[in-house]
């Protein structure tokens, strides 16, 4: 079994944190745990709960880490597309901008990950 990573918004910082995911359940909030190598340990944020996403454990063609609701930019019969990337129908699918939803596997590696 492949553990996923999370990434989120640090409720401090407002910055995106990637890394485990923690549930403090007597607490109600959630931390995102990532390993600081210049420190030598893992260091738990507290990040927003909306905010919240799992990684796909696929990468676009720039070899960045994919995670659900990221924007990605292909081409189609030669025209950029911009799709966010969803969970449905048990698979990552690409969600158009006019509602469509794709039924078929995403190849991340023709996809590149944009900031909107």
């Amino acid at each position: 079994m492949k553990i996923r990573k999370y990434k989120g918004i640090c409720e401090e910082s407002f910055s995106e944190i990637c890394g485990y995911l923690i549930f403090e359940e007597n607490e109600s909030l959630y931390y995102i745990d990532k390993y600081i190598p210049e420190m030598g340990c893992n260091i738990k944020y507290c990040v927003i709960p909306e905010t919240i996403s799992q990684s796909t454990g696929e990468f676009d063609k720039n070899n960045n880490e994919v995670f659900e609701n990221d924007d990605v930019k292909f081409y189609m019969s030669g025209k950029p597309h911009i799709c966010k990337i969803i969970y449905k129908y048990g698979m990552h699918c690409l969600l158009h901008k006019d509602g469509y939803v794709n039924h078929y596997p995403i190849e991340f590696k023709n996809m590149e990950i944009v900031k909107l």
